[in-house]
């Protein structure tokens, strides 16, 4: 991709991204611009790096699908990962929440379920 911003030629690429996800994409590319290339893991990594957690906090949960199918659409593997393991984290955590409105645990026994459970959900 950077390749074509330094080339002298006006290329054109096809895209149905909207800008609003075009800035997120971009920063999030120079984040890792001097690593190397990223491989998707089976099964996919259980937690966000600090890079991608920090990333993701400038995140709002209105793009977040937007942001994930753009990934896919352009193909960027660890931005895919990144997404869906933030996702995950929200939906792990929106779980505990209702399950504590539901439930009325006292402190010592969200603690114990926590520490037993929120490690492989």
């Amino acid at each position: 991709m950077m390749e074509l911003i330094n080339d002298s030629e006006a290329k054109t690429i096809p895209l149905t991204i909207s800008g609003t996800l075009l800035k997120p994409i971009v920063d999030y590319c120079n984040l890792y611009q001097d690593d190397e290339a990223y491989v998707m893991k089976d099964p996919p990594p259980m937690s966000l790096t600090e890079k991608d957690s920090e990333f993701m906090k400038d995140i709002s949960n209105d793009i977040l699908e937007d942001l994930t199918n753009a990934a896919n659409y352009l193909n960027i593997p660890r931005l895919i990962d990144a997404c869906l393991s933030h996702l995950r984290d929200q939906m792990r955590l929106n779980k505990i929440k209702n399950n504590q409105k539901t439930i009325n645990f006292t402190y010592q026994e969200q603690q114990k379920l926590y520490e037993k459970y929120v490690t492989w959900l």
